[in-house]
């Protein structure tokens, strides 16, 4: 069952209220409900007994100690009461993307809200029923929903890798191997297939793709399952917030999805070629920020600017950039609320081209620091 919350305020110390832009006031207006899973070494996690009988613990099949965070339309409120268990504990470890070459995924899963009259043209879509409802507009079909947001998810997910990144102890980069857990995808799905195939009673599947229409049995529901991402809860939960922004804006504009301006075989290299620098950074230890930086100059150099279709940006980011830094940097900058502290001291990090590994300790008071009160080790950015 997703959880509901009420509309909340800001605190001086920004702890209770998270809104969806800076004019909404109520968490109906996000699009998506979240969850996410946590994968960490059993050895780290079996010294916090809260989180221990808290939640519900298994060992994956690849390896790690696992537990789900429901899902829900408030999302900080979630990632709170986790981190605040194993702060009352005093049982915090470094967070890992991975221990002894074993990944630790904490994959993110995103599930769009249908209409009232979504939930009754479709009863045979599985988990349809326990859905918080969004106000779509009546022309706009459930399928098209899925569609516009899983195309979405697929355009703006190359642009952001970064934030799903924990980063090593040495250099900011991903787990070993995390291009095949969730080997980079392009491909764009329309409303029919959607219908036909995903929103199926009968469509099980798992795949090992960056973005996954996944539902492993019949005892789950289908989500769009983020599987690059491995970072710290507080910093997931940002990177859920700038998600449903883009996908309410994207709404707001009609439904109509971020497209790249590239013929299929471009867009196909473009993509395989971040996936190789991805790879190239987690497999040598080499910096993340510069690997992307170095394979988007390149591809700009041969071919001329990234640009998108005219009408098809990702909302409020211009359709045009040469380096990946620069639409990296316009993501953040115009989707995080500076108001917040929590999401203020997130973009300082990363505008930085800051490595969350290297902050493992501030990473557990992010969320409970109060304003100017929080600082960053490396880089040493303080007063937030």
């Amino acid at each position: 069952m997703v959880r509901l919350a009420e509309p909340v305020r800001y605190t001086p110390t920004g702890e209770e209220l998270v809104v969806i832009d800076p004019e909404a006031a109520k968490w109906g207006t996000i699009p998506c409900t979240s969850g996410m899973e946590i994968e960490q070494d059993y050895d780290d996690v079996r010294r916090c007994r809260r989180i221990m009988e808290e939640y519900e613990w298994h060992f994956d099949g690849s390896g790690p100690y696992e537990t789900p965070l429901p899902p829900s339309i408030a999302p900080y409120r979630e990632v709170k009461r986790f981190i605040s268990l194993v702060l009352e504990d005093d049982c915090c470890w470094e967070w890992k993307g991975y221990y002894d070459y074993t990944s630790c995924g904490s994959h993110i899963h995103l599930r769009p809200r249908p209409s009232a009259l979504h939930k009754r043209a479709n009863p045979d879509v599985p988990g349809i029923e326990g859905d918080p409802e969004y106000d779509h507009p009546p022309h706009v079909a459930y399928e098209d929903v899925w569609a516009t947001t899983y195309n979405t998810l697929v355009e703006v997910y190359p642009w952001i890798l970064p934030l799903f990144a924990a980063g090593g102890p040495e250099v900011m980069r991903f787990r070993p191997r995390v291009t095949h857990w969730a080997q980079f995808n392009d491909d764009r799905v329309s409303p029919g297939r959607m219908r036909e195939r995903y929103l199926s009673p009968g469509y099980f599947g798992h795949p090992y793709l960056a973005v996954a229409l996944d539902r492993k049995t019949e005892a789950h529901i289908l989500t769009i399952e983020l599987r690059l991402n491995e970072n710290h809860p507080a910093i997931s939960y940002v990177a859920i917030l700038i998600l449903n922004r883009i996908i309410r804006r994207v709404y707001e504009r009609g439904y109509i999805s971020p497209k790249l301006a590239l013929d299929p075989y471009r867009r196909g290299q473009l993509y395989r070629e971040l996936e190789e620098a991805v790879a190239r950074s987690a497999l040598d230890d080499t910096d993340l920020y510069e690997e992307l930086e170095a394979t988007v100059r390149r591809f700009v150099d041969r071919y001329g600017p990234i640009r998108f279709e005219p009408g098809r940006e990702i909302p409020r980011v211009k359709s045009e950039f040469r380096s990946y830094f620069e639409i990296f940097h316009s993501i953040i900058h115009y989707y995080t609320d500076w108001r917040s502290p929590v999401e203020y001291r997130v973009y300082k990090l990363y505008a930085a081209r800051g490595n969350p590994r290297r902050n493992w300790k501030e990473l557990w008071h992010l969320m409970h620091k109060p304003a100017k009160e929080f600082c960053w080790r490396e880089p040493p950015i303080c007063g937030l």
